[in-house]
């Protein structure tokens, strides 16, 4: 494997069913503004989780909501190890997050050097990114990596390396709601 794209795995397991059940219960619940951490705008002094414009809506996935993703993401987090069985990459899971976006929301261009997932006992790095996407009854809102569009579809569980040569961002919504969730492995 000597290609960024050959660290990038998209798998088709999570059942449709699960995904507009997921959706339903999101919207029983409360969402909250996405916030970045900033590690320049630490050292400058400014608030840490400062919001930009256009940012998506997030909410933490309920315990119901993770017993429910968790052997699907299990069996795409496996497919991945195994393209990697020489090395022991990851062991453990972050909790997972919902992002809803809207029309006229976003995620601008970023790379996941994360810091929030640890609160001073749980440690680690994150090594691969994972992202699941939900529906697909949505314009604009296109995941890009790399600078190229990667084509996720209902069901869809979306796995790459958690580190800077891997920036990625989430286009303006133009039409319909995308619905995915994020997890990170360590």
């Amino acid at each position: 494997m000597d290609k960024l794209k050959d660290y990038i795995q998209v798998t088709n397991d999570l059942p449709h069913d699960i995904c507009d059940k997921l959706i339903e219960r999101t919207e029983t619940r409360g969402w909250e503004k996405h916030h970045w951490y900033s590690v320049e705008d630490e050292y400058e002094g400014k608030n840490p989780v400062a919001s930009y414009d256009k940012e998506l809506d997030v909410q933490a996935a309920s315990d119901d909501d993770a017993r429910e993703i968790l052997p699907h993401l299990d069996k795409a987090l496996k497919k991945y190890y195994e393209k990697f069985s020489d090395h022991s990459i990851f062991s453990r899971l972050s909790a997972i997050r919902f992002n809803k976006y809207q029309v006229g929301t976003l995620m601008r261009p970023h790379i996941d050097h994360i810091h929030d997932i640890f609160d001073g006992k749980t440690k680690g790095i994150p090594v691969v990114s994972v992202i699941g996407c939900l529906n697909d009854d949505f314009e604009g809102a296109d995941f890009m990596l790399c600078g190229e569009k990667i084509d996720l579809k209902k069901g869809d569980i979306l796995l790459f390396p958690s580190n800077f040569m891997y920036p990625h961002e989430v286009t303006e919504a133009t039409k319909g709601t995308r619905y995915s969730f994020v997890a990170w492995a360590f």
